[in-house]
């Protein structure tokens, strides 16, 4: 049984075998499917093209130069490589419609010149490396959109679609590219300027890992946005004309010595542009004569972007903020003027506190206003230069800005140490002053107002929030006291028939700015909030008004009610009211919401008598500290 078994498995791989015998005989046997491409082997890597025909001029080379195909002729400058590419894609995948032999052509009595083919319109020669095939393209068939063209071995002609011709008769300002630089942005490593003109200036900008940094004519960052900016605009210039290779004397353009210089550096590729003479264009507009360090083709350019960003390079590049240091790090800020001085430090749990020193030397603490302390760090981080003063002063020149006696010092500590300096006003400008870092040497004006951001009174950064009721404080009373006649002018109390501050608003205010005020008020008796301290004693100022806010405790109603009090002088101006806390010995600016709804509550209540003789003493004017510190 098994012998049997073997015996059909045998005859079976036989059958097997023959079936794929027969089926590759018959295979050979068919004949081979004709391909329509003209080029095989020859036409891949192509690194080098010439075409050439009557109505050229002179004949038109490209040569692939590693990566990028450079024109060679009639003048020398880098390739479009749209241009490039779409002949290539026409040579690669050209395709013959019919063909016939030139001998069998000639006997039915048509030669090359019946075809076009005896003086061509176009010839096309490429290859790669030494090897060269050549073509010759002739007139266009009678019927259909097509040319004739003469194989390499000039046997055949053969008829194929135009697009070939079409894209070998390119005008040649298209066959150019028209960019000048062509590095992307990611791509430059360096931007190097040299300008012989109005004066000798070099400057050498080079990438780092955050941005830009000038290496040369000194050492300091560059403005990235600017910097950024100019690249992209050199990738985005474009020739307005060419004039033609450099036989005449390069003198005639301004380019035997030329006025700029300027160089971008990839990691594998530079590029230099030299600018010439300033010239007026019939249209007027104004253009720079240029050519390439590389090759002798002289061409225009717009002089825009030169005049804008270049004439005045190491200024228009150069970063304006240089205030640095690491908000997260930072843990002291010392402000100091003359012998006067505050210091700010950062707690463990992120919150801020004001150190002041007392008559008797004892550090006093007090928790400072963390949106005060924002915006000092905004201050410093957003701080430019409005000009560039000097970047090497010398000792007299660090004594005439006044930075031997500064206006402000400000230190911060905590990570890398930085130390503003401001000096004395700029003599032909009123809102700047003199300015730098105690780490480089470079001088700057800056805007004033920095000065009145960075006090050396601690009041300036105390917490501007105060007397923060409970969560579960309700207000349930308001009385306002005239002091002078210590009379009540105004009281209201929630009762059963007013149960909330809505219904004595509607109850008690003829108008709805009147209910407005009323309400605004009781929205802020929770925490008072400060517009400004006062340096001044709380007995020292002539109070007008006493405000009582009678609060209870919604949690505990066993818990007995208490009062807040607050004292207010009359309205010195518009916008501006003191008041005071006794008990903390705290005079103060009342926030201007606070100031407009509580004289709108107490004006129509309280008739303030006539108008005082002359002789009277002037309201009270709060102190001011000297030179406003």
């Amino acid at each position: 049984m098994r012998k049997q078994l073997t015996i059909i498995l045998v005859l079976l791989n036989l059958v097997v075998l023959a079936v794929f015998y027969l089926f590759e005989q018959q295979s050979g046997n068919r004949p081979k499917q004709l391909t329509k491409k003209v080029f095989g082997e020859e036409a891949v890597d192509i690194d080098y093209i010439r075409i050439s025909g009557k109505t050229l001029g002179a004949d038109r080379i490209l040569k692939k130069v590693e990566n990028s195909w450079i024109l060679r002729s009639p003048i020398e400058w880098p390739a479009n490589f749209f241009a490039v590419s779409r002949i290539l894609n026409q040579i690669t995948f050209l395709e013959k419609e019919t063909s016939f032999s030139v001998a069998k052509s000639e006997a039915a009595g048509r030669n090359l010149a019946s075809y076009g083919l005896e003086e061509p319109q176009l010839r096309l020669e490429f290859g790669k490396g030494i090897a060269r095939t050549a073509i010759s393209i002739g007139a266009s068939t009678e019927i259909g959109n097509r040319v004739y063209i003469l194989s390499s071995d000039q046997e055949e002609i053969l008829v194929i679609n135009r697009g070939l011709f079409d894209s070998l008769l390119v005008n040649l300002e298209n066959l150019q590219s028209q960019s000048v630089f062509d590095i992307p942005l990611f791509e430059v490593q360096t931007l190097s300027l040299q300008k012989s003109f109005p004066t000798p200036l070099r400057i050498r900008i080079a990438r780092i890992d955050e941005g830009w940094r000038f290496e040369i004519p000194f050492q300091t960052r560059a403005d990235k946005a600017e910097v950024d900016t100019l690249i992209n605009g050199l990738n985005n210039l474009s020739t307005q004309r060419f004039i033609g290779n450099s036989d005449a004397d390069l003198n005639i353009y301004g380019l035997g010595t030329p006025s700029m210089r300027l160089t971008l550096e990839g990691e594998d590729k530079r590029q230099t542009i030299l600018l010439g003479n300033k010239i007026d264009t019939e249209e007027g507009d104004e253009v720079y004569y240029a050519k390439g360090s590389g090759n002798d083709t002289i061409f225009t350019i717009p002089t825009l972007l030169f005049d804008e960003r270049l004439a005045n390079a190491q200024e228009v590049l150069r970063e304006r903020r240089f205030v640095r240091f690491d908000a997260e790090s930072l843990s002291t800020i010392e402000i100091i003027h003359s012998d006067q001085s505050v210091s700010l430090q950062k707690l463990e749990t992120g919150d801020w506190q004001v150190l002041r020193r007392e008559t008797d030397g004892r550090m006093v603490a007090n928790e400072a206003d963390p949106r005060i302390v924002a915006e000092m760090m905004v201050t410093l981080t957003t701080l430019r230069a409005q000009n560039f003063v000097s970047d090497a002063p010398s000792n007299a020149d660090l004594e005439n800005y006044g930075f031997t006696d500064p206006q402000r010092k400000v230190q911060l500590k905590g990570g890398k140490p930085v130390t503003l300096v401001i000096g004395d006003p700029v003599d032909d400008h009123s809102r700047h002053n003199y300015a730098k870092t105690e780490q480089e040497p470079f001088i700057y004006e800056v805007d004033n107002s920095i000065l009145a951001d960075f006090h050396t009174r601690p009041l300036n950064y105390h917490l501007r929030i105060l007397h923060q009721e409970p969560e579960d404080a309700k207000l349930v009373g308001i009385s306002v006291w005239e002091t002078q006649s210590d009379s009540i002018i105004y009281n209201a109390v929630l009762n059963e028939v007013t149960p909330d501050w809505e219904s004595i608003a509607e109850a008690d205010e003829p108008d709805e700015e009147g209910k407005e005020s009323l309400l605004s008020l009781v929205e802020q008796a929770s925490s008072i909030e400060v517009r400004e301290f006062i340096d001044d004693d709380f007995d020292n100022v002539p109070w007008r008004y006493r405000l009582d806010l009678l609060f209870e405790s919604t949690n505990h109603a066993q818990n007995p009610a208490w009062t807040t009090r607050l004292w207010v002088t009359e309205r010195l101006s518009g916008t501006n009211a003191i008041a005071g806390v006794e008990q903390d010995n705290k005079v103060f600016y009342a926030a201007q919401e606070f100031t407009d709804a509580f004289f709108k509550l107490t004006f129509p209540r309280f008739d303030p008598g006539p108008e005082p003789e002359p002789e009277n003493p002037p309201p009270y004017l709060p102190p001011t500290p000297d030179g406003g510190q």
